[in-house]
């Protein structure tokens, strides 16, 4: 999705958004990319899934922001190196810590708490955030896909609905 099209008050609210490359190839003064809503300096303009970001908000009161889209259909993959890594969470329901770092190497796992201005130790992943992580070894992040979050109903000939399917199951 554009970023303009996501953060149509950008300007207003925002300074950038900006995210880290963790390719061995990519130049260690060339890893952080940023988006400023300017195409002369942007090094993205797109959000991509699995991708954590570093959205710096300008607007003392805060933004909250609504994401629309279609869920991915195939899982993404990434080494991650040693180091910290900035993860999204992606689940559409709280989850354990554990479950964003099963199969990972990991040293510590953090979380902005925007009251204090720092790092805490993350204890619950909650859906829409990203998480500060420090990788031992080299590890592959293959972040789960989100369930199905569609509900479908189908209705007989008198308009009466006959049987609901959720991600849950089919009630009739």
């Amino acid at each position: 999705a554009k970023i303009p099209s996501l953060f149509p008050t950008f300007s207003a609210d925002f300074e950038q958004l900006a995210w880290f490359d963790t390719n061995v190839s990519t130049p260690t003064d060339q890893r952080f990319k940023h988006f400023v809503n300017h195409p002369k300096f942007n090094d993205f303009d797109t959000l991509q899934y699995g991708q954590g970001y570093q959205v710096y908000c300008k607007n003392p009161a805060g933004v909250t922001l609504t994401l629309k889209g279609k869920l991915p259909t195939k899982q993404a993959s990434t080494t991650l190196l040693p180091g910290w890594h900035l993860l999204p969470a992606v689940t559409l329901e709280p989850k354990p810590v554990s479950w964003l770092t099963q199969g990972l190497d990991t040293a510590d796992v953090r979380q902005f708490d925007a009251a204090s201005q720092t790092l805490q130790p993350a204890t619950e992943l909650k859906p829409g955030e990203a998480y500060f992580i420090n990788i031992r070894t080299a590890s592959l992040f293959a972040p789960s896909l989100p369930r199905d979050p569609t509900t479908r109903f189908v209705y007989d000939g008198d308009g009466g609905r006959v049987k609901q399917t959720t991600s849950a199951g089919t009630t009739r």
